[in-house]
Parts: C-alpha cells; sequence; structure tokens
C-alpha cells in the first residue's frame, strides 16, 4: 500500500498544476452535514451531555 501510495504521490506531484481551476469559496456538494458536529469526550462533556457507558467499563489511559 505504501508503494501505491508513493506512486500515486509521484504522479501528482508531475501532473500539471491547475490551480485556476480550484474554487475553495464553494460549499462542499456532499459531506456538509456534519459540519456543526463536536467531538465528546469525558474531558469535555461538563455540563453538554451525559454519558452512558453501558458494558464499557475501562477508560482509555492513552493520549
Amino acid at each position: 500500500m505504501a508503494d501505491c501510495l508513493g506512486y500515486l504521490f509521484d504522479i501528482v506531484d508531475q501532473s500539471p498544476s491547475e490551480e485556476e481551476d480550484i474554487d475553495t469559496g464553494k460549499l462542499p456538494v456532499i459531506g456538509n452535514d456534519f459540519i456543526d458536529t463536536r467531538l465528546l469526550n469525558r474531558r469535555n462533556t461538563e455540563g453538554m451531555a451525559r454519558i452512558e457507558e453501558g458494558a464499557f467499563r475501562e477508560m482509555d489511559t492513552v493520549v
């Protein structure tokens, strides 16, 4: 997979730039459904949400 990605990057680097065709001011055609979504976890949910762990009792200690 790494070789495939490396090949892709090489080909893209060799292709001519088409910056005049890029308009970053346009709204996305798809994928705008979650624009206001916020990631919640135990550290940032104080007063915002109540999280029910269900059967999960352990806490991820990897930061």
